[in-house]
């Protein structure tokens, strides 16, 4: 019976060492949280992946987000390069070649690529967070956060957890992803 009880007591005391440390994913969510939160600004470059059912498109897609404005510049594909889009409070201003046209508010009826970005980033900063697990994506240590835009519309991002930065994101509707992002170029101040 001593064994038993010494041996109950070695592996607590193992676990109890392993486990120090290492955050816990709560404690990496909110790290992510509290870093995007007091940000003032945010610049990334998107690769995404568009599933429309019966055909899937690619663009790259640039975004820089402050708390007075945020714009996007569509880099691909080469026929869209060159749009440009900012939000201000009262709306989106798009610009081509010099031409502005303001489009107004836009609805959450529907979610574009373009408009991918700063939702995400949108969700990152305020959305509640619905699910976190510790797992790898392409190979990197990953925190996997979950939010939901609606109860339909949800979205995964992969963070690395060695520098808290954004690896991938999908957004799914009824469970299927109609919009995945691969992020490069990420600037958080």
């Amino acid at each position: 019976m001593r064994k038993v009880s010494i041996l109950a007591l070695m592996m607590t005391l193992i676990l109890t060492l392993t486990a120090c440390g290492k955050a816990s994913v709560q404690d990496v969510a909110d790290k992510i949280s509290v870093e995007l939160q007091g940000s003032q600004k945010i610049v990334m470059t998107a690769k995404i992946s568009a599933n429309y059912g019966d055909k899937v498109y690619n663009f790259k897609i640039s975004c820089s987000k402050t708390p007075e404005e945020t714009r996007i510049d569509i880099k691909e594909p080469k026929t869209l390069a060159g749009i440009s889009a900012v939000c201000v409070e009262v709306g989106y201003e798009l610009s081509f070649d010099g031409v502005q046209v303001t489009t107004g508010v836009l609805t959450r009826n529907g979610l574009s690529p373009a408009e991918a970005l700063p939702a995400l980033i949108s969700q990152w900063q305020d959305g509640y967070i619905t699910g976190a697990v510790f797992e790898k994506y392409g190979g990197v240590s990953a925190a996997a956060l979950d939010t939901c835009f609606t109860d339909d519309i949800m979205q995964r991002t992969w963070f690395d957890t060695e520098n808290l930065l954004p690896i991938h994101s999908d957004i799914s509707q009824n469970g299927t992803v109609v919009i995945s992002c691969d992020f490069e170029n990420i600037v958080i101040e």
